[in-house]
């Protein structure tokens, strides 16, 4: 009876020190601001109590208010009236007043230019959210649409703000003479070599196009080939370094 009451003594202490070991506080604010986490599982879990704070480094935290770090990054909360932005100087998410219609525009890590919440666009001038007007040309994604002629040949690409790549396309398309043609891009255009021969003179030249994928340029150096013959590469590679010129 002794030997069990002792065990059973022994398993309680172990309990209370397994509760409190790894970090656990006796603090009685424990999950408050400014004081440690709150333990919540034996498995190391913590959390905070009060409204807009967070753990971070055993502590707890303030955060979702102005010039604070966002809570719980993944979601990016913040209190009402602000959003989530980059703060480059910091390294850090933080909340502040913008993206709004009105507002500034808020950093962005991944883009050099401001962004703005759904209902509005960023106004480069200004870097203030404004209301943009209706139709393909307006959107919160950017686009890079690249612009042929009609042999094919790449023109240029432009940079659109759309809310889907049909769009931004239709939105170059409006400003094009006919006959030319959009595609979204994934890669700017390449230089292409091609070697034209004229028949009549032997005349070899090399000439370069501006093409979006090889069969684009292809068709766009069979349109600059007039009475003439053309190969893919330069003439000196095919000639193994002779110039280019007549026989």
């Amino acid at each position: 009876m002794i030997k069990k009451l002792s065990t059973a003594i022994a398993l309680s202490a172990f309990v209370l020190f397994g509760i409190n070991c790894g970090g656990g506080s006796t603090d009685p604010l424990a999950g408050h601001i400014g004081h440690p986490c709150a333990r919540t599982s034996f498995l190391g879990g913590s959390s905070c109590y009060d409204a807009n704070s967070e753990c971070h480094s055993g502590m707890c935290v303030s955060c979702g208010h102005t010039g604070e770090h966002c809570c719980n990054n993944s979601s990016r909360g913040c209190a009402t009236g602000l959003t989530c932005e980059w703060d480059d100087s910091r390294s850090l998410d933080v909340c502040g007043g913008c993206g709004e219609v009105g507002e500034r525009c808020c950093e962005s890590r991944f883009s050099s230019t401001g962004t703005c919440n759904a209902d509005a666009m960023c106004d480069p001038s200004s870097n203030e959210c404004v209301t943009g007007p209706s139709g393909p040309c307006v959107g919160p994604e950017v686009f890079s649409i690249g612009v042929r002629d009609p042999n094919l040949c790449a023109t240029e690409v432009r940079v659109v703000h759309s809310s889907s790549a049909s769009d931004a396309r239709s939105c170059v398309a409006m400003t094009l003479p006919p006959g030319y043609t959009t595609l979204e891009l994934e890669d700017p255009p390449e230089e292409h070599e091609y070697c034209q021969l004229t028949p009549a003179t032997m005349y070899r030249s090399t000439v370069q196009v501006l093409a979006f994928s090889d069969s684009d340029a292809d068709t766009c150096a069979r349109a600059t080939c007039i009475d003439c013959s053309y190969t893919e590469g330069s003439c000196e590679e095919m000639d193994g370094g002779a110039p280019d010129g007549g026989p």
